[in-house]
């Protein structure tokens, strides 16, 4: 009998209980409720906010739940005097409950949390909950890595440029600079995800080298979080190149006069890379034939003789490559003397013939002069007449209004820009006034 009778209490003080919850729900009817987090629903991982509580009704207790696992409050408050009761959410957390309608609890986010909703519920409301509040779990990034630390390439080669973000949330993006220039266009990204939901993003730049590179500091930063970025190490270009050849004196066309003595033509680059140990080779190019005159930066040539004349090659040679600079040396000469070959006297007209040096080399400014003189004059220039001859270097010249006899003596003078010579000199005597005699001498003057 006494067992039944304690059971029959208990059923009857759940009925209570019961009834009692009924009647606060009736009591309070039907309440809208809202959740804030402040300042933001996006936070920085373990970032404390405000989760705050409103009921347009009064309410005993709140419980705040995640969508991670809904049938579990991750804290339950209950005022009491304007203070919260003390609890586990109130031992453990910064919390407050100044009335029956308001409380909040201050809550770090953790990163599982990450794409998570929050609300909550009364404990009079029912299946009623607040609105979702979606929460965003920032991890900052913190560094990015740029490979390979040694920048070297040859111009015109391609090497690849990696930079790498650690893992963060969201991911972030990469952007590429060369001395402050900006050419992330030039690179193309990926990203990968952690077991925890971090991201971490690749960028990668094909950079071909360029000589006027050389030197210039290439580096990238990571942003994922407004005003804040992190910055890789700078690493220097280091280019391999080799320039143009330069080649002193600097015309093109280099002209020299024959028996000039000490002519340096010199050989050089500019801002090669590396600069040390360019080996120089001046190469003499004559038609099909070509020969190696110095291995030296500087070509001497001791002494201008004809054979000087050619085109002369200058190779500058590093461990990039080669370049080549040309140079043509004219020689020019005091024009060779030509040859008298005869002079044949008659009565008032002499025949004169001679071999010349015109042939010898192309000289557009080379004149040649018949002269004569009589005994103990000197020699004057002539107005004479071309005969005509077979052989293209053989001039034979009719000189008239001669003196019945008379001695003559003929030369033939030659000039060009640079000097004059005079050919072998030659003498007859005039014939007297008589037709069909003739006096032939043929003799050499110095």
């Amino acid at each position: 009998m006494e067992m039944r009778r304690i059971i029959t209490n208990i059923i009857k003080g759940f009925n209570t209980i019961h009834l009692l919850i009924l009647t606060l729900q009736k009591y309070y009817g039907e309440a809208s409720i809202t959740l804030t987090v402040l300042p933001s629903s996006i936070v920085e991982i373990n970032q404390s906010v405000t989760i705050q509580y409103f009921f347009s009704q009064p309410e005993l207790a709140v419980f705040f739940n995640s969508w991670i696992n809904p049938s579990v409050a991750f804290c339950s408050l209950e005022t009491s005097g304007g203070v919260c009761k003390l609890g586990e959410c109130a031992r453990n957390y910064n919390t407050s409950c100044p009335n029956s309608t308001f409380y909040s609890v201050q809550y770090p986010i953790p990163l599982s949390w990450n794409g998570e909703s929050v609300y909550c519920s009364g404990l009079f409301t029912g299946n009623e909950k607040s609105n979702n509040v979606t929460l965003t779990v920032i991890v900052p990034v913190t560094s990015v890595t740029l490979t390979p630390t040694r920048m070297t390439v040859d111009a015109g080669k391609t090497i690849t440029l990696t930079c790498q973000t650690g893992y963060c949330n969201p991911a972030a993006n990469i952007t590429w600079f060369k001395s402050s220039v900006d050419v992330t266009s030039q690179a193309t990204s990926s990203t990968d995800t952690d077991s925890k939901g971090l991201v971490r993003t690749t960028s990668v730049l094909q950079y071909t080298g360029v000589a006027g590179d050389n030197g210039q500091q290439v580096y990238c930063q990571a942003m994922n979080k407004k005003d804040q970025r992190v910055t890789s190490t700078q690493h220097t270009l280091n280019i391999s190149y080799s320039s143009d050849v330069r080649i002193l004196p600097f015309p093109r066309v280099l002209n020299l006069v024959d028996g000039q003595r000490q002519i340096f033509i010199h050989c050089f680059v500019e801002n090669a890379n590396p600069e040390e140990n360019i080996e120089y080779t001046w190469i003499k190019s004559e038609g099909p034939n070509s020969s190696i005159v110095t291995s030296s930066q500087t070509y001497v040539i001791k002494s201008v003789s004809f054979e000087d004349s050619c085109r002369y090659i200058c190779t500058a040679r590093n461990s990039f490559g080669n370049s080549s600079g040309i140079i043509d040396v004219s020689v020019q000469f005091t024009p060779l003397a030509p040859k008298l070959e005869y002079a044949i006297c008659k009565s008032t007209f002499a025949t004169v013939i001679w071999t010349s040096s015109r042939t010898a080399y192309n000289d557009f400014k080379l004149q040649e002069t018949l002269q004569l003189r009589e005994l103990n004059k000197i020699f004057v220039n002539v107005t004479n007449e071309q005969l005509n001859s077979t052989e293209t270097s053989l001039y034979v010249q009719k000189v008239k209004t001669l003196k019945p006899r008379t001695e003559y003596a003929f030369r033939v003078l030659t000039s060009n820009r640079y000097g004059v010579t005079f050919s072998n000199a030659m003498s007859c005597v005039t014939d007297p006034e008589l037709e069909g005699i003739t006096t032939l001498f043929i003799y050499l003057s110095t």
